[in-house]
């Protein structure tokens, strides 16, 4: 048949249309439907109410006591002939196309069991017309049924309760007929039992129209009115709105047509009710019907005659009968998509609902309806609002009503569940509202009542937040009846004061002399004057205070809650010198707009905190700060200007400001507090540079937000910042910025492109979790940390390229986590595959490809094996920073420290780069080993920079060099460099940095010139690399505040020699030469300061030196002694000790193997490289470990019994007593009555050892084992006579003065054979084991060839003869 179909569904509920019903009182239809529907604010097709310009008539009370009749009933539809006299149109089975303008509906009225009727069109369509009409069924489901076809095609067939539209394009011209059709079956019926077609259109309509213009000729106004818009239509063919409007006035005289013959009937009646005197709208209704002149009149000109004639007779009806003597049924009938109740004895309706679900915008219930040709006065609203039968159906969109004239009853929440409605007119016939008749209408805050006295109300609900216009004189009545004397009241226009000025203090006085009470003045303004306290709490007691205006006053501050919740308070002209805006001042006012003064300095938290009816905003340009919450849930706020100079918005001020759709920042802004436009509507942002820290939650749950412009300066975006925006569709990241943190893009559903730049640091949890349309990523190579599930849930991710080298931590989580990762392929730096591949949450991924990205600038901070590929570019010179970062991680000994740069180059590699740092901090292994804690966190300020290691295995160079060495203030440290560095290339950062670097004289240390060991360093002196010196710093900006930093940083760069610069990257063993010195004494002889010859850790067991060496504690302050056969002291980057020089050495010898990437000893056994490095293999030695302690100090000693040693001093095996600079700290040696020992190795002869000891203060002291031993050790305290044994568990305390004695304590010591060993685990002694098997020494290592003593073999000791 060559037609094409399209649906229009508005809802599944019953409609019943009347022919020739009424056409106010309609419910807005979708636009570019074709409708007649009655709810028709926004409709195209019956937008012709508003052309027409349908309104209501004012009401005047009633002046007849007489009954009026109501039109006769019509019961049939009327047209015209040609000849211009009224003639009725036959209703037969169907319509020619010239009558369809007069016959385009059809209700079916079969209601007999096992009954058909039907009616059908003839249609003439052009090519491409298209066929539309509405149709709706109210029957017993799936067995009455309406049809509809075209052609004898079925294009509809429903049952049950539908309502809907359709549309059909024609392809062919031609004659059609269109046939509905309404078929019951033998059983019940139900609901309306009908079926309806209506609206029926061909469109365009212009053959329509040319019939219609014929039969138009009686009607030379109305016709002239259709001949202009179809000349309009025919001029602008594709123009919708000319076509529109042709339309809207094609129906508009067609229903004109129709109610001409009510309007002659209405004036009949209305000319009998005048002459008693009957109510005033009935004339000048009379005037609007006896006005028509149908040469002239246009359809508007019918319709509000038809309005005023109809509307004044049911009210003159309607108010004569009593409300007891309305005879309302239960059945429902549904007219013009509105459902009602009928009283059929009484003529009177009452509204009880929607017919349809769909949103409206606006409602106009009518005066009147009519059903069956018989007019009805609507004179209620059913309890309620309800659809289809359903209480309480919220109409979201829907802002506002229009109640009839006629209206006298409104049920309980009868005007409730319309949140957006904000203003309402209640008839003047309104004399009883039931209870919470506003429910849930929360914005309706303004009604106009027409009723002079005040209706009787059970309760308002919703809110009693209401300014309520009453009419003239009925002020004082509304004021003593509840629930009205809880409203704003405002009588007539208002009553306006107006004050010259006013002293403070009297303004109340000032006020009743020109009203009668406070209450009843709605405008106030003073001109001139200034106010106090009573004046303010005169102002609060003006309970109906609408406007204020005190512009030209001297009030420079408005205090605390001074209107607080003054809810009918919509407007107020602050004055011009106010400073000062206190907390909470206009919170919960009903202010619509507020312009701050330009002299306002202080906006104080809450000022406007829940003014749900403020619409606009404009600051001052002095105010640099909005304070936290100011605007809170200003709910219908949509425009702030923010002035430049504004500095911060702190947090919470435009929470929840949900209509908030702009907003332009100043560039003086540098801060956006927490939750500062949380859940806005804002659609788009651009934050200026000034701006470094975006809080979290800033602008969360914008849903409409789409485009978010970031400028250069921004640093952080705070957590959970961006979540649920889901319509940002792309970001592209500042190269400022450093951190995304936690969900601060989460749930962005229409994000597809993040642009993330070089130099972001770090993407934190949920960062972007659920961002369902991002399909790739690529992390810069900065990032450090993806922390886990930071891109969850993202299911459309198909690649990631990360061009970090160190893959970003990612505390153990798969930044694609909740995603099916075999799909997904993450591209790497080609030298960092394999750390991808074991580093946690990285692992989770299948695909590993290698990329071909180089990065440019490596930071790392984080332990990393460096493999330089055969494949890879050999041109590539990158820069290479070795840092710190901000993860806190368990060290191998479970301290908690911060992850710092540990770089392994392997063998294999040869890599050349550009720029190359690292840091050195000498000083901070000490704070670690002491287990420094405050409250069980890393002691940021000390650990933080702790030193970085750098180890070279293969090959590399750098063109420039940069240390960047860390000193504790106020201490000194012993340093090293790898490098010859000038003095004067030791720059500090801070330039109020003081310091100074000494040298060590061995020569004056074995002359015994004490004053002369040490030598301060001039600028232009060179310090030579593996040598040893001292430094002190002071910075006086920072003397009080310890805890603000107690490092100074300095940079170190090499001599600029090709060759010097490298030293640093050395992969082979390192030779540093000592000096002799000869002295009169030999524990001042040849001591050597050297340093760490290597960027890393070292372990002194790997030295080729077999004596014993000095270091220093910059904690403690102290000196400590090791020997390489007894300890396994780990040297840091940078880190000084002094040796002395034995005879047969002329030198010292760092083995390569010695180098480590952390400060803890690593366990060596089969290490022959220990067992040539120590020397004494098979001598029998008895260690005891020494200390003394009091109060935050200590200080250790050692005894070695050793047969083989001198009682004598021996530099390759004893230590002289370096004594502490700082005079309070606690010293412990051993001496014989000549030197000092920190290290005493003799033999074991009587076994008394003499103790010395100095007490820094005055104090208690303890002496104890630090070791468990082979034998047994008695303390004689000569001056308490006491003796004791000490052990590990057990010491020795006393009481002591400062300073020193070397008489007080002797050691007597019993070397056993036999019992615990602390160092081996191994208890008891066996005989000799085999030859073949391994033997070890008691401290672990292999020996080769073992002499006589005790030793481990099999797991057990024995004793070797």
């Amino acid at each position: 048949m060559g037609i094409s179909t399209t649906k229009h569904s508005t809802s599944m509920h019953s409609v019943t249309r009347v022919e020739g019903s009424p056409l106010h009182g309609r419910l807005s239809a979708p636009v570019g439907s074709v409708s007649n529907s009655p709810l028709a604010a926004c409709a195209k097709h019956v937008g012709y109410l508003a052309l027409l310009g349908i309104l209501l008539l004012p009401q005047a009370s009633l002046a007849s006591n007489s009954p009026v009749p109501l039109s006769p009933e019509i019961t049939s539809v009327t047209g015209t002939n040609v000849t211009g006299s009224t003639a009725t149109v036959a209703q037969g089975d169907t319509v020619s196309f010239n009558q369809l303008h007069i016959v385009n509906s059809w209700t079916s009225s079969n209601h007999e069991n096992s009954s058909v009727s039907k009616k059908s069109w003839q249609l003439y369509c052009r090519e491409g017309s298209t066929i539309s009409f509405d149709y709706s069924v109210s029957s017993e489901s799936n067995c009455d049924w309406l049809t509809i076809s075209l052609n004898d095609n079925q294009l509809v067939r429903v049952s049950g309760q539908v309502s809907e539209s359709f549309s059909y394009k024609v392809e062919k011209a031609g004659n059609y007929t269109l046939t509905a059709q309404y078929s019951k079956d033998g059983s019940q019926n139900s609901y309306d039992d009908c079926g309806i077609i209506s609206n029926i259109m061909v469109s365009p309509i212009n053959d329509m129209v040319e019939a219609f213009l014929e039969d138009l000729t009686p009607y030379p106004g109305m016709k002239q009115e259709l001949e202009t818009a179809k000349k309009a239509a025919d001029a602008n063919p594709n123009d919708s709105a000319a076509q529109v409007q042709l339309q809207n006035a094609y129906l508009g005289i067609n229903k004109a047509l129709e109610v001409y013959p009510i309007i002659q009937s209405d004036l009949v009646i209305a000319d009998s009710v005048l002459t008693d005197g009957a109510y005033v709208d009935i004339a000048e209704a009379v005037k609007l019907g006896k006005a028509i002149d149908v040469n002239t009149s246009k359809s508007a000109d019918y319709w509000r005659a038809y309005d005023a004639l109809e509307t004044s007779l049911a009210v003159q009806h309607s108010s004569q009968i009593a409300m007891e003597n309305w005879a309302f049924t239960n059945d429902v009938y549904t007219i013009d998509e509105l459902r009602y109740c009928l009283d059929e004895t009484n003529g009177l309706a009452k509204f009880v609902g929607f017919n349809k679900s769909t949103d409206i915008t606006s409602l106009v219930i009518p005066s009147t309806i009519r059903k069956d040709g018989k007019t009805y006065a609507v004179v209620g609203i059913e309890s309620g609002n309800r659809y289809n039968g359903y209480n309480y159906y919220r109409q979201e969109k829907l802002v506002s009503i229009s109640l009839p004239k006629t209206l006298r009853y409104i049920g309980n929440c009868a005007l409730g569940y319309f949140p957006n409605m904000q203003y309402l007119e209640i008839p003047e016939n309104v004399t009883t509202m039931g209870t919470d008749i506003f429910c849930e209408s929360n914005n309706l805050k303004t009604l106009k009542m027409k009723a002079v006295v005040p209706p009787m109300v059970g309760s308002f609900s919703g809110t009693d937040k209401r300014k309520v216009y009453v009419p003239d004189g009925s002020l004082h009545a509304y004021r003593l009846a509840s629930p009205w004397n809880n409203c704003v009241l405002v009588g007539g226009e208002g009553t306006f004061v107006s004050i010259d000025h006013v002293a403070a203090g009297e303004l109340g006085h000032f006020i009743l002399d020109k009203a009668t009470y406070l209450q009843e003045v709605n405008k106030l303004t003073v001109v001139s004057g200034n106010l106090n306290n009573d004046d303010w709490n005169t102002l609060k007691s003006m309970t109906n205070l609408v406007e204020l205006d005190i512009s030209g006053m001297a009030v420079t501050s408005i205090p605390s809650s001074a209107f607080e919740n003054k809810w009918g308070l919509e407007k107020i002209v602050l004055p011009k010198k106010l400073e000062t805006i206190g907390y909470a001042a206009f919170r919960g006012t009903g202010l619509k707009e507020i312009e701050l003064p330009e002299n306002l300095t202080t906006l104080d938290s809450y000022a406007f905190h829940n003014c749900t009816s403020l619409v606009s905003v404009k600051m001052s340009g002095k105010l640099t700060g909005i304070s936290g919450n100011c605007f809170q849930e200003c709910r219908n706020l949509q425009k702030v200007e923010l002035a430049e100079g504004l500095q911060v918005i702190h947090n919470g001020a435009f929470y929840c400001c949900n209509s908030l759709q702009s907003i332009k920042f100043p560039s003086t802004l540098t801060s956006i507090g927490n939750e500062s436009f949380f859940e806005n509507d804002l659609r788009e942002i651009d934050i200026p540079g000034s701006v470094e820290n975006i809080n979290r939650y800033a602008f969360y749950r914008n849903k409409n937000l789409k485009k978010v412009t970031f400028r250069e300066g921004l640093i952080n975006i705070g957590a959970s910042t961006f979540s649920e925006c889901e319509s940002i569709d792309s970001i592209v990241c500042p190269s400022t910025l450093r951190m995304i943190d936690n969900s601060g893009f989460q749930d962005c559903k229409s994000l597809k492109k993040v642009q993330l730049n070089e130099g972001l640091v770090s993407i934190n949890a949920t960062a972007f979790r659920n961002c369902s349309n991002l399909t790739d990523i690529v992390l810069p190579s900065t990032l450090e940390n993806c922390k886990g599930n930071a891109f969850r849930e993202c299911g459309n991710i198909k690649t990631i390229e990360a061009r970090s080298v160190l893959p970003p931590t990612t505390d153990g989580s798969c930044p694609l986590s909740n995603v099916d990762l075999t799909g997904v392929t993450l591209y790497v730096p080609s030298w960092s595959v394999g750390e991808y591949q074991l580093a946690d949450g990285w692992n989770s991924f299948y695909t590993f490809q290698a990329s071909n990205y180089l990065p440019q600038s490596i930071k790392v901070n984080k332990d990393f094996y460096f493999s330089l590929g055969d494949n890879d570019n050999k041109e590539y010179r990158p820069n290479i920073s070795m840092t710190w970062s901000d993860h806190e991680v368990r060290d191998a000994n479970g301290n908690l420290n911060y992850e710092r740069g540990n770089l392994t180059v392997s063998s294999r590699s040869k890599l050349a780069i550009n720029d190359f740092d690292m840091i050195f901090s000498p000083y901070a292994k000490y704070y670690l080993d002491e287990n420094i804690r405050y409250n069980n966190q890393v002691n940021d300020y000390r650990t933080k920079y702790n030193g970085t290691s750098l180890i070279v295995k293969g090959e590399m160079r750098a063109e420039n060099v940069t240390l960047n060495l860390y000193n504790f203030r106020g201490r000194w440290q012993f340093v090293t460099f790898p490098f010859d560095v000038k003095v004067s290339d030791i720059v500090p950062e801070s330039e109020n940095t003081s310091w100074v670097i000494r040298g060590h004289s061995g020569a004056m240390r074995a002359a015994g010139k004490n004053d002369s060991v040490w030598v301060n360093l001039k600028a232009d002196d060179v310090l030579e690399a593996g040598k040893g010196y001292i430094m002190h710093c002071y910075n006086p900006n920072n003397d009080v505040d310890y805890t603000a930093s107690e490092l100074v940083k300095f940079r170190v760069s090499p001599l600029t020699t090709t060759v010097n610069r490298q030293l640093l990257f050395a992969s082979g063993d390192r030779t540093l030469s000592l000096e002799e010195n000869l002295s009169e004494f030999e524990h001042n002889r040849s001591w050597n300061l050297i340093g760490n010859p290597y960027p890393s850790f070292y372990d002194t067991r790997f030295m080729e030196f077999d004596a014993p060496f000095m270091v220093w504690n910059s904690y403690t302050q102290n000196y400590y002694a090791y020997n390489p056969a007894d300890d396994a002291y780990i040297l840091s980057p940078g880190e000084a000790l002094f040796v002395q020089r034995p005879v047969d050495q002329k030198d010292i010898t760092f083995l390569k193997d010695g180098r480590q990437i952390n400060q803890y000893a690593r366990t060596l056994i089969d290490e022959t490289t220990q067992a040539r490095a120590r020397g004494k293999e098979g001598v029998q030695r008895s260690v005891f470990n020494l200390t003394l302690s009091g109060e935050n100090t200590s200080d250790r000693t050692r005894v070695v019994l050793n047969d083989e040693a001198s009682m004598t001093y021996e530099m390759n095996k004893d230590a002289a007593k370096f004594a502490s600079t700082v005079p309070t700290v606690a010293q412990i040696y051993s001496w014989n009555g000549e030197s000092r020992y920190a290290i005493n190795e003799r033999p074991t002869g009587s076994g008394i050892v003499n103790l010395g000891v100095h007490c820094g203060t005055k104090g208690t002291y303890t002496i104890a084992l630090a070791n468990a031993v082979d034998g047994q050790v008695i303390l004689e305290d000569k001056l308490m006579n006491i003796s004791t044994e000490i052990t590990a568990d057990k010491g020795y305390s006393f009481e002591a003065e400062a300073g020193d004695d070397d008489s007080r304590f002797v050691l007597h010591i019993t070397r056993g054979i036999g019992g615990g060993d602390d160092t081996t685990g191994i208890n008891g002694i066996t005989t000799e084991a085999g030859e073949k098997q391994e033997v070890y020494s008691l401290d672990g290592i292999k020996m080769n060839a073992a002499k006589k003593g005790v030793y481990i073999q099999n797991g057990k000791k024995i004793i070797k003869k």
